[in-house]
């Protein structure tokens, strides 16, 4: 039986995980710190804290052995985004990273996100063109990704209530 206070959480982790906004260690360090705040954590937390030399899909498998994700990728990845952009200010390589991440996304949800989410598509096909010189300049499109993820930058997971 999922633990309540666990289901969101997992559900941050496996998408920011999937697109690159965090690394195999951060979910490690999640772990660790539910190990030590939890009276009897779940063996999936335990087994997830020793997963540091795991790769992204091995953990986002464990990570559903720890709950079941609260909400879905797709209601998940603006708050995934919003974390992007506050990095993303900081760390412009991060953006080449992420439009690999979204693009992934993108496709598993048969090329296709509702709303805001429609250009997931569009930056990993843009950092393509401009690679090869078509169109475009990777730095341009890092503005552009830095401009899209703006629209989600108020947005906080932790503030998530499921019910």
């Amino acid at each position: 039986m999922d633990d309540a206070t666990l289901c969101v959480p997992v559900s941050y982790l496996r998408v920011a995980l999937d697109i690159g906004v965090i690394d195999v260690v951060d979910v490690v360090q999640w772990a660790d710190t539910k190990l030590a705040t939890l009276e009897n954590p779940p063996y999936a937390v335990i087994e997830l804290a020793l997963m540091g030399r795991s790769n992204r899909e091995e953990v986002m498998w464990q990570l559903l052995q720890v709950a079941t994700p609260a909400i879905s990728e797709a209601e998940m990845l603006p708050y995934a985004l919003a974390v992007a952009h506050s990095r993303l200010l900081s760390e412009p390589d991060l953006g080449r990273r992420l439009a690999e991440g979204i693009y992934r996304l993108w496709a598993r949800h048969g090329c296709y996100l509702p709303g805001a989410l429609e250009s997931c598509g569009y930056f990993d096909d843009a950092y393509g063109l401009a690679d090869s010189g078509i169109h475009g300049s990777a730095e341009s499109i890092d503005q552009e990704l830095l401009e899209f993820t703006a629209g989600f930058a108020s947005l906080d997971w932790q503030s998530i209530k499921v019910t």
